[in-house]
């Protein structure tokens, strides 16, 4: 077995292969790259670029740090615990972030009936959860239409190699392999970068739905607990001061 490890270690390390007692030198950017065609070069290739570079910023921007401000949170609790009802107001106004949208509007509401606030966290999150997923949504894009754009270059690539074929047997000749590699290097290497750029779209775009899901039921749980935690009184001094600043 350790024989045959090392022997399979040793042709995947290896750039040559022997043919007829000569050293052929194997070139993995003209068969991975160049054999791909126009479809490879012009399309599938740039779409992995575009890709890799959007799963990157997406693992920056939603990430659960981010999504819920643990500052802000405590800050929020903090002010509601001292009293200081006008400094949790300003805390939900001075940020943009998902977790000061869905407070700012549940304490919008929360002056008019604890039950209409509890809706408005419903739906202030819902909103914010909307949001992230159109902007992931360009995954699940990519995820889809990739493999197609191979399928596309395998039935292309199918397409010339047997237009060859004909061409060869009507001038009453003998098809060789060589003949025929043109078509059939198009049809496997766009089927590989379809896969290469579906795989990791797919797979990142469930990550990231599954994590802004998390996190939205997290949020709202919180808010729902701050909202909790205002006082009767509490609540008349936030409904002037809403009332005072739309003025």
């Amino acid at each position: 077995m350790k024989k045959i490890l090392a022997c399979i270690f040793l042709l995947m390390c290896s750039s040559s292969a022997m043919a007829q007692g000569q050293s052929v030198t194997i070139d993995y950017f003209q068969r991975f790259v160049i054999d791909g065609g126009l479809i490879t070069w012009v399309v599938l290739i740039p779409l992995s670029v575009a890709t890799f570079a959007i799963i990157a910023e997406h693992i920056l921007s939603i990430r659960s740090s981010r999504l819920f401000d643990s500052e802000l949170y405590h800050k929020l609790a903090g002010a509601i615990a001292r009293d200081d009802i006008s400094t949790a107001w300003k805390l939900t106004t001075e940020r943009e972030s998902f977790l000061s949208n869905v407070a700012k509007r549940a304490f919008t509401e929360l002056t008019n009936a604890t039950e209409s606030a509890e809706y408005a966290i419903i739906e202030a999150t819902e909103e914010q959860a909307t949001r992230l997923f159109r902007k992931i949504e360009y995954l699940n894009i990519i995820g889809n239409v990739a493999p197609m754009i191979g399928l596309f270059g395998t039935v292309y690539g199918i397409i010339l190699a047997f237009n060859k074929l004909v061409e060869v047997v009507r001038a009453g000749g003998v098809t060789q392999p060589d003949q025929l590699a043109e078509g059939i290097s198009i049809a496997l290497v766009t089927t590989f970068w379809g896969l290469i750029v579906a795989i990791p779209a797919l797979a990142m775009y469930g990550l990231f739905r599954n994590r802004i899901d998390a996190m939205a039921a997290q949020i709202a749980n919180r808010v729902l607990e701050l909202v909790q935690k205002i006082t009767p009184e509490q609540r008349k001094r936030l409904k002037e001061i809403i009332e005072k600043q739309a003025e």
